[in-house]
């Protein structure tokens, strides 16, 4: 679960656009041509547990931005955003298993990240 706190933390750190109103915040405040910064900070801040996770949350949604608008060649974005879930393995999977919609069997009913998702996850 993403907290208020950890939503405030990162606002500030990020210099994100928000308003406070965001019902869904890592949705609204995904940016596709930040996710090196974010991956950046993931790696070199001292983040609590909670803040990680929302960051963590943040990368994913603006990796899906990216996905529907663009082409990750060699899938060297998502080397780097797997590099920054391995660092805590396990901690995400709650919000993987989101990505992954395990229900969903007809792609038209996947996320563009879904294929990688489940790929990572089933790599344990």
């Amino acid at each position: 679960m993403i907290t208020k706190a950890a939503i405030t933390a990162l606002n500030e750190l990020l210099q994100l656009p928000a308003t406070g109103n965001e019902q869904d915040w890592e949705v609204e405040l995904a940016d596709k041509n930040r996710i090196a910064g974010f991956v950046n900070v993931a790696h070199t801040a001292n983040l609590s547990a909670a803040e990680r996770f929302a960051l963590v949350a943040l990368i994913l949604c603006s990796y899906e931005e990216f996905l529907w608008d663009d082409f990750d060649n060699g899938n060297v974005l998502w080397k780097t955003i797997a590099e920054v879930l391995n660092q805590h393995k396990g901690a995400y999977d709650e919000r993987l298993n989101y990505w992954a919609v395990w229900n969903a069997k007809e792609r038209a009913d996947w996320f563009a990240l879904t294929p990688l998702v489940r790929k990572y996850l089933k790599q344990g």
